[in-house]
C-alpha cells in the first residue's frame, strides 16, 4: 500500500537482500517512524512509544 485516503502517503525502504524491514513504513503522511532493533515502533506521528518490559522469567529452584 502506498497511499490511504484517511492518512496520506506511505514510504517504505527499498526491497532487496540488504534491506532492513522492507515492508515496514519509514514515513507516513510526512512523519518519520523510528523502530528499535526488534522492529517495535518507538516514535512517529507525534508520539513516543515505550514498549513494556517483557515479563520476568520465573525462577527455578533446585530441591
Amino acid at each position: 500500500m502506498l497511499t490511504n485516503s484517511k492518512v496520506g502517503s506511505y514510504t517504505c525502504p527499498a526491497q532487496g537482500a540488504a534491506s532492513v524491514r522492507p515492508h515496514t513504513p519509514s514515513v507516513v503522511a510526512g512523519s518519520t517512524l523510528l523502530y528499535d532493533a526488534n522492529g517495535n515502533m518507538t516514535s512517529g506521528l507525534g508520539r513516543t512509544i515505550t514498549p513494556e518490559p517483557s515479563p520476568a522469567t520465573p525462577e527455578t529452584s533446585s530441591m
